[in-house]
């Protein structure tokens, strides 16, 4: 018998102030992240089409990545994206490169 998550997320938010979350779909999120290798094994790599010259190649850890978390809320507003790199510092080509509205992070695990 199917049911709905609504009603699943009601039964766990046994709390009668929580109530009016779930008619208001810009307080409802969800967030997802995806890893990124710099320097990846097979060769591609994301980018615009058509564009030949995407990266140089260059010596590096190979399991050194990138991590960047999206957030969506229910109205479909989607928020900065959060990029979390491998660096103590990073570059300051990156930071001046990186879209004013973006996030920047760095891993405490990197090293």
């Amino acid at each position: 018998m199917y049911t709905p998550p609504e009603s699943l997320m009601r039964t766990n938010l046994d709390f009668p102030y929580v109530e009016d979350v779930f008619k208001d779909p810009t307080r409802i999120f969800n967030a997802d992240e995806s890893g990124f290798s710099l320097c990846p094994k097979t060769g591609k790599v994301l980018g615009t089409k058509g564009w030949k010259n995407l990266y140089i190649i260059k010596s590096g850890k190979e399991k050194e990545n990138i991590t960047v978390l999206i957030l969506f809320s229910a109205s479909g507003k989607i928020g900065p994206p959060l990029v979390v790199f491998p660096y103590v510092r990073p570059p300051r080509a990156l930071v001046e490169n990186v879209p004013d509205n973006w996030v920047i992070g760095k891993s405490d695990s990197a090293g």
